[in-house]
């Protein structure tokens, strides 16, 4: 009988949260070339700032992780995201996670994630707490390939068109909107409310410095723009081409350029016009077709 692998011993998949052995190479749910890199050990047990008790991991990404935390002196149940020590140094994502909290403090909506706190330690780690989100991504939703029902889908894409909206007026564009960064949470009613969340990499329209160089581009490929892509200027409208991919996953459970390789999807999303909905779920209705393509 094989061993069990234990966590150090997996990688996390960057798209769909994942775990696999280091054997694995390849993501087979999407395809994503998987890092092997020495894991980042868990703070949880550890009272951040002599505020905020780590209580467990909850994800971790190229920027930092995210816990589910306590706040020690008001018993308040919080997300904390934490930037790498490795890469603290680096001017550029610091002033990257600051600008995250900062545009997340100024969307006041009821489907944009709550930013409550920005802080350092004493040792230099930097955190970010936020309103604590209790249900899935709509990318774990999704995941099983089947479309989303109809009312469901249409209720979930006018939340977050909403709280694009605002982003919007404040002159914020995501850049990065998918699935993963919108969540799923039970509303006082019991109603689904979807909550828009991670602002990492969001560009305000009169930013004067540039937090990239010339022609890089920031996102993940699935959902990008073509100007993205092509390191153009990005505004709005690449936030909105975003929104329709996330639309038309959510029709027929997939995206409409899918491939291992992602220069292929990159070339996809330039170069092809994707199959319509309605010939991937019949059941599509025309309105909605028209409006994701």
């Amino acid at each position: 009988m094989q061993p069990m692998a234990t966590d150090d011993a997996l990688t996390t998949c960057p798209q769909c949260g994942k775990k696999f052995p280091s054997t694995v190479r390849i993501c087979p749910d999407d395809g994503t070339v998987l890092e092997h890199t020495t894991p980042t050990p868990s703070h949880a047990g550890q009272v951040l700032d002599g505020k905020y008790r780590l209580d467990a991991l909850l994800a971790e990404g190229g920027m930092g992780a995210v816990y589910r935390a306590t706040h020690v002196m008001l018993g308040k149940t919080v997300a904390i995201k934490l930037i790498r020590s490795a890469i603290v140094a680096s001017p550029e994502i610091v002033r990257r996670f600051q600008r995250e909290a900062r545009a997340a403090t100024a969307l006041n909506h009821p489907n944009i994630v709550s930013v409550y706190d920005l802080g350092q330690t004493p040792d230099g780690t930097l955190y970010i707490a936020m309103e604590y989100i209790d249900g899935p991504s709509l990318k774990a939703l999704i995941q099983s390939g089947r479309a989303i029902p109809t009312a469901r889908t249409i209720a979930i894409l006018r939340q977050v068109a909403s709280a694009l909206a605002t982003a919007h007026r404040h002159n914020i564009v995501h850049r990065d909107l998918k699935p993963h960064n919108i969540m799923l949470a039970a509303g006082p009613d019991g109603s689904e409310v979807a909550k828009l969340v991670d602002f990492g990499i969001a560009k305000t329209f009169d930013e004067s410095t540039q937090l990239t160089s010339d022609g890089s581009a920031l996102g993940t490929p699935y959902y990008m723009s073509p100007e993205q892509i092509e390191g153009r200027t990005v505004d709005a409208r690449s936030d909105i081409y975003a929104l329709g991919i996330i639309l038309y996953e959510m029709l027929v459970g997939e995206v409409p350029f899918a491939d291992q390789s992602t220069p292929a999807v990159l070339v996809k999303q330039l170069r092809e016009r994707p199959i319509r909905p309605s010939l991937k779920n019949a059941a599509v209705p025309p309105a909605l077709e028209a409006i994701a393509l």
